[in-house]
């Protein structure tokens, strides 16, 4: 990894941040769990599954807008944080000066085989 020439971009973000993972598997696994335990419910009550077919899937829906806002929350919670800490920086430059740039070749020692 490159060293970072001004510490002050380190928190700096276009957006695009989030991949397509991060922004569907989140509601897709409370949707799934939220249907799924719906599902068990009625299975475990001895309801035949289809009789319940239109809660199941308001259940997954319901989920997965839930997870939704959840994943938007935490986003929003992180965006604040890193503004915070940026502010931080901009304040207090002189905690955070630019790391020297250092070789690998710089950074091993003497080395000689013994047999």
């Amino acid at each position: 990894m490159a060293a970072i020439e001004d510490p002050r971009t380190l928190l700096n973000s276009d957006g695009s941040t989030y991949s397509l993972f991060d922004k569907v598997m989140g509601p897709s696994i409370l949707g799934f769990c939220t249907g799924s335990l719906s599902v068990y419910y009625d299975y475990s009550k001895n309801k035949p599954i289809q009789a319940g077919a239109l809660k199941h899937v308001a259940l997954l829906v319901a989920g997965a807008y839930a997870g939704h806002l959840l994943a938007e929350r935490r986003n929003a919670h992180n965006r604040d944080r890193d503004a915070a800490y940026r502010h931080y920086i901009e304040l207090h430059p002189e905690d955070f000066p630019a790391p020297k740039r250092v070789l690998i070749k710089d950074m091993m020692k003497k080395w000689s085989p013994s047999r």
